[in-house]
């Protein structure tokens, strides 16, 4: 369920995959192309664990910028599974997985996403800078 968009700090972001850095270094080029963040980073309103988007909250990283548009949702109604197997997993086992094991393998999983809206265009200088009352 889509709560709702947001900016967040990056240090309140909770990844659960690792990203490849090649991928990194190519969507950091796109980023400053644009100028902007085109898509929100899906991230679970509790935990604020990342659902998707980790490689763009690694290119946030890699610009210095300070906060990301998000997109906040209630993952309990979301499917989730294993990338590459067929073993069951469910949102409460990966966020168990983040707390005692640390980072998944990159996409090892896949969050079913297919209704969200992600959608966004915030300008680069607005999240590496943004104003006062803003995270």
């Amino acid at each position: 369920m889509q709560l709702g968009p947001a900016l967040m700090n990056l240090n309140e972001l909770c990844p659960h995959e690792a990203t490849n850095r090649s991928r990194v270094r190519k969507s950091a080029h796109m980023h400053v192309r644009w100028g902007a963040m085109r898509a929100r980073i899906v991230v679970d309103a509790v935990d604020h664990v990342v659902l998707d988007g980790h490689h763009r909250l690694a290119v946030a990283h890699r610009l210095g910028l300070q906060c990301v548009p998000v997109l906040k949702v209630d993952p309990t109604g979301l499917e989730v599974s294993r990338r590459g197997t067929h073993l069951p997993i469910t949102h409460a086992d990966v966020v168990a997985h983040v707390r005692e094991n640390g980072l998944m393998p990159a996409r090892s999983t896949k969050y079913d996403l297919g209704d969200l809206d992600v959608s966004c265009d915030v300008p680069i200088d607005r999240l590496r800078h943004p104003p006062d009352g803003l995270p």
